[in-house]
């Protein structure tokens, strides 16, 4: 493992409170929730990987891809809990069942 020390330029924009708008926080609620959907929309229930088998570091998506399956359906089942809007609580659905299926080898 390697270990390095890291010296903050500005440490002290770090110590004080911080106020962030509703509007903005909404805002980037509604930007991360229309991602997820074309997210949905263009790889189905499959989840986000961030390197290959060979580990050449590719961006890809696989059906199943450890540590992600919770956090894949995590993220759409927050979605659903915001918004109540049925399509995030029917993708976490077939998330859940296609990582089943996978983690019960009767997929390939």
């Amino acid at each position: 493992m390697v270990t390095q020390k890291i010296t903050l330029q500005n440490p002290e924009r770090f110590s004080g409170t911080h106020t962030i708008k509703k509007a903005k926080l909404e805002e980037a609620a509604a930007k991360a929730l229309e991602r997820l959907k074309l997210q949905y929309d263009k790889y189905g229930a499959a989840c986000p990987g961030c390197t290959t088998d060979d580990r050449s570091h590719v961006y890809m998506f696989n059906p199943r891809n450890l540590w992600c399956d919770g956090l894949c359906n995590g993220m759409f089942w927050i979605a659903y809990e915001m918004t109540g809007d049925m399509f995030y609580r029917e993708a976490a659905e077939s998330r859940y069942r296609l990582c089943a299926v996978v983690q019960l080898g009767e997929a390939s």
